[in-house]
């Protein structure tokens, strides 16, 4: 089947729908970071976190955390991970020497 050619009127009911679709993207998403996401702040399994962060004084905007403490033992920690991971074969039996 050939797709139809968009004549003068279609553009245009086509654009509106497609503004239109931005416009409510783009609510649904102000409505977001405006209403809801304050309001978890306060649900039982975020609260530790942002109590620990509150205390920290941790810059939870940073795009790196390289000047605290507690980022710094933990990169170190997956990066020994990632080197140095566990040989464990679950199929193969070690041999006694």
């Amino acid at each position: 089947m050939k797709p139809k050619n968009l004549n003068g009127r279609n553009r245009v009911l086509k654009k509106i729908k497609d503004y239109f679709y931005l416009l409510v993207s783009m609510s649904v998403v102000t409505i977001f970071v405006l209403f809801l996401a304050p309001c978890m702040d306060d649900a039982p399994y975020v609260k530790p976190l942002t109590n620990f962060i509150d205390d920290e004084e941790i810059n939870a905007g940073a795009i790196y955390y390289s000047d605290i403490e507690e980022f710094s033992i933990a990169e170190i920690n997956m990066k020994n991970t990632i080197d140095y991971l566990p040989c464990f074969n679950p199929g193969k039996k070690e041999e006694k020497k």
